[in-house]
């Protein structure tokens, strides 16, 4: 049975398109907050995606499909910026409605 090593930084950074220059710390904080923000609007994806099926069912379909082509687009490593902000449009629209529905049967 072999033993496989740690990936080395260097090759793993290559293998994502990581840039090294400047300030790594900096860097890294960046690569960070892109990915926070990435996890974050799949799972508020998810979430509303269920929440408007009472409320407007087009706009679910859309929050939905949207959250799909994200995590299909990071997985891919292919156009995950502008996949991400067509999915941040609907969640806008889809955040709007819910708390607006909140709103009105309180």
């Amino acid at each position: 049975m072999s033993k496989r090593s740690p990936a080395h930084p260097e090759k793993l950074s290559n293998k994502l398109n990581i840039s090294r220059k400047g300030n790594s710390e900096r860097g890294r904080n960046r690569i960070r907050e892109i990915g926070v923000h990435r996890v974050h609007a799949a799972i508020q994806g998810g979430f509303l995606a269920r929440a408007l099926k009472g409320h407007s069912e087009e706009l679910a379909e859309e929050v939905q499909v949207r959250s799909l082509s994200l995590l299909q687009a990071i997985d891919a490593q292919n156009n995950v910026e502008g996949t991400l902000a067509k999915l941040n449009e609907s969640l806008a629209r889809g955040w709007f409605l819910h708390w607006a529905g909140k709103k009105d049967n309180v």
